[in-house]
This record gives structure tokens, C-alpha cells and sequence, in this order.
């Protein structure tokens, strides 16, 4: 019943948002990206899976295996991102991702783990109990009851123990069909409800594909509006260009972003933060990359393109973030001219703003970090990118 209900609580916390576990998986950098996606799609489902099985006292050797396994991975990958000096939070109950240095909770998740292994392991060892569906497994042989002491000849109590030998091994037989059966059908229901969660995480439109062409405001204590005057809605939105979160933030939801701002629904502000800068290996990238940000904005139009640039380019963390060459090539890219942009870059024009962005971040109320976004007053579930434009609608219709 105890790991029972830890699959079953971990995989429903998980599935509900699969991009945010996707963003999990990725911050552990142990995988290639596509096999991450895989991961982060199918491993909630399997854990689901994996807690009916116990629940249901069904192949509860071959659900203790599994619970085993997957345990002795967790331990691995919380171990390795403690001894590569990562800051995640492991994503095991939802959420997960890079936090700040103080909020990493390691040893209590190893020591966790460590623990339900245990019970695993109990369970390979021990498993059968009351009430459980085994019961039924093992009723469904017939089972001739055999008195031994009763055999009065040596040829009697040979025929007796064979007839007991075939019940052991139809019990057998019938165990490992049983175990079979349910790791085929675990694999499955993994497979098909890891298509699933990929379809409900799919990204939206390509930002390249969003014909916005409208004002672009330069860096300032509003951060970086993108929108038309006449829209009747502000969006503030709070990132840092080192944060795997936002990155997968801009993929699913930046494109929508950006259609509300071309249809003057809202106003986006784009507010650059630079907390993740110890996590560049003392090039400061999360400053440089605003800095190189609101160089863009100076010139208008090339932000959007850039801004998308950075994310669908994102170094990871614990490495120097892209060079200064490299930012002038996507500003490039985007549409800035080389010298004047470039000499932005590298002067370091705008180094300050991300840092009075920060500071005015963390005077807001509650404020947890990157991702952030707001309406007003109100802080936006940006999780799904339905919500924003849910709360875009109704700020729209609020009587003025």
C-alpha cells in the first residue's frame, strides 16, 4: 500500500503537466533531448501502471521488480545531478527544474528513495499477502490435498508428491504468465499514454511563424513591451535567458504570446532577469544575454526574432552560456546591423537594466522566480498557455 500509493500520487502529480516534467527530465542533462521527451512522456504512465499493480496485489514480485528499478534510477540521477553540482528540484511529486542553490533538498530525496527501495525489496522477497489478486491466481489451480503421512507405501507417497510437484509447477506457469502479461500490458499502456501526454505537450505555432511587425519598445523600468497602445490588456512576463523552464515556456506558449500582441489584445512585457547568473560558469550569461536583448530592443523589430533565437539556442546550465560572437550573430540574424549591435554587446550598454529588473522582481509579493507571468496584480498559471489567454480574455471584459 505505501509504494502503491507513492506511483500512483507521483505519476497523477506528473501527467497532469507533461511539459513541466519534460523540463524535469531535461534538467537532470543526462539524456539526449528526443530520449527525454520519451522519458518525460511515458515514465508517469508507467508509474500509474506500476501502483494499480500493487494496489490490486496483481504480479507483485514483477511490481516490486519494476518499482525496484525505476527507484534505483532515481537514487542514480539525484546522486549524479548532487555530484555534478546541479540546482534542481527532482521533479519526483511534479514541478522540478533549476532552483536557486540554497533550495536544492537532496539528501532527503536520496534518503527517501532509499527507503521505499527497501520496501521494494521486501516485496521481491515476501510477495504475498491477504486480499490480494495473486490469491485468485493461485485459487485457480486445483490444488488435490495430499496427505503424505497417510502413504502407507513408498510407491504411494511418490505418486503423491508428483501430484503436488505439477500443482507447484502449474502455479508457476501460471505466476510468470501472470507477470508476463502484466509487463506487456504495462509497456503498452505507457507506450500509448506516452503518445498521449506528447500530444496534450505539443508546442504551438513557431514563433517565426507569427507575422508580428509592431512596436517594440526599448529597455526600461517596464521592461520591453511588445504590443500596440490601443491594447487594453499588459502582460508582464518575468525570465532569464539561462532558465531550461522559460526555454520551454517560449516553445509552447511564445507564439501565442506574440498573436495576442499582434491582434491588440495585450501588451507584452518582457521583464530580462540575471538571478541564474552563477550558473555560467562566471561568464555572467544571464546578464549578457539580457544585455544583448535590450541592444535589440533598441532597434525595434529585431527583438522578437532574437528573443526566440536564444531560447530555440539555450545553453544549459553549469556551462559559459553562448559567447559574445554568438549573440551578435542571432542579433545579426534577426535583422540588427553587425557594428551597431555588436558594439552593444560587447560594451555592455544595458548591463544594469537586468539588474534593476531583478530587484524590482523580487519586491513583488510571493514572487517565485522564472517563469513568471502576471496580469495586474494577478500572477497567471503559465503552465498552460490556455490559461494566459483565459486570463487575457477576462482582464479584456473586466468593467474599467
Amino acid at each position: 500500500m505505501l509504494l502503491a500509493s507513492v506511483w500512483l500520487y507521483a505519476g497523477i502529480d506528473k501527467a497532469r503537466d507533461p511539459g513541466q516534467f519534460v523540463v524535469a527530465v531535461k534538467a537532470y542533462q543526462l539524456l539526449p533531448d528526443g530520449l527525454a521527451h520519451v522519458v518525460a512522456y511515458a515514465l508517469p504512465i508507467g508509474e500509474i501502471g506500476v501502483g494499480l499493480l500493487l494496489l490490486a496485489g496483481l504480479a507483485t514480485r514483477f511490481a516490486a521488480a519494476a518499482s525496484a528499478l525505476l527507484l534505483t534510477a532515481f537514487i542514480i540521477g539525484v546522486a549524479s545531478a548532487a555530484a555534478r553540482g546541479l540546482s534542481i528540484d527532482c521533479g519526483c511529486f511534479g514541478g522540478g527544474g533549476a532552483v536557486q542553490p540554497g533550495q536544492t533538498t537532496y539528501t532527503v530525496e536520496l534518503l527517501r528513495d532509499a527507503g521505499l527501495l527497501v520496501a521494494a525489496a521486501f516485496l521481491i522477497g515476501f510477495p504475498r499477502s491477504r486480499y490480494a489478486a495473486d490469491d485468485a491466481v493461485r485459487a485457480s489451480v486445483v490444488a488435490t490435498r495430499v496427505d503424505l503421512a497417510s502413504r502407507r507405501t513408498q510407491e504411494a507417497r511418490e505418486r503423491a508428491l508428483a501430484v503436488l510437484e505439477r500443482q507447484r509447477a502449474d502455479l508457476r506457469r501460471r505466476t510468470r504468465l501472470v507477470a508476463v502479461v502484466a509487463a506487456v500490458a504495462l509497456v503498452g499502456v505507457a507506450a500509448v499514454g506516452g503518445a498521449v501526454q506528447a500530444k496534450r505537450d505539443a508546442p504551438g505555432p513557431a514563433v517565426g511563424t507569427v507575422n508580428y511587425t509592431g512596436p517594440v519598445s526599448a529597455a526600461g523600468t517596464d521592461g520591453i513591451v511588445v504590443g500596440y497602445p490601443d491594447a487594453p490588456v499588459a502582460v508582464d512576463v518575468y525570465e532569464d535567458f539561462m532558465c531550461p523552464i522559460c526555454g520551454h515556456f517560449e516553445e509552447t506558449s511564445g507564439a501565442t504570446l506574440l498573436q495576442l500582441a499582434r491582434d491588440h489584445r495585450a501588451t507584452l512585457r518582457y521583464h530580462m532577469l540575471n538571478f541564474l547568473d552563477p550558473l555560467s560558469n562566471n561568464t555572467r550569461y544571464s546578464t549578457r544575454a539580457a544585455n544583448a536583448a535590450a541592444c535589440s530592443a533598441d532597434l525595434g523589430a529585431p527583438f522578437v526574432q532574437f528573443h526566440s533565437l536564444l531560447y530555440a539556442n539555450q545553453p544549459k546550465e553549469h556551462s559559459p552560456g553562448l559567447s559574445d560572437d554568438e549573440l551578435t550573430k542571432y542579433g545579426v540574424q534577426s535583422g540588427a546591423p553587425a557594428d551597431t549591435f555588436g558594439g552593444c554587446v560587447r560594451d555592455r550598454t544595458h548591463a544594469s537594466w537586468p539588474d534593476q529588473q531583478n530587484a524590482a522582481a523580487a519586491q513583488i509579493p510571493g514572487f517565485q522566480g522564472t517563469p513568471t507571468v502576471r496580469i495586474g496584480n494577478q500572477d497567471i498559471d503559465w503552465q498552460s498557455v490556455q490559461n494566459i489567454v483565459d486570463a487575457v480574455n477576462a482582464a479584456a471584459s473586466a468593467p474599467k
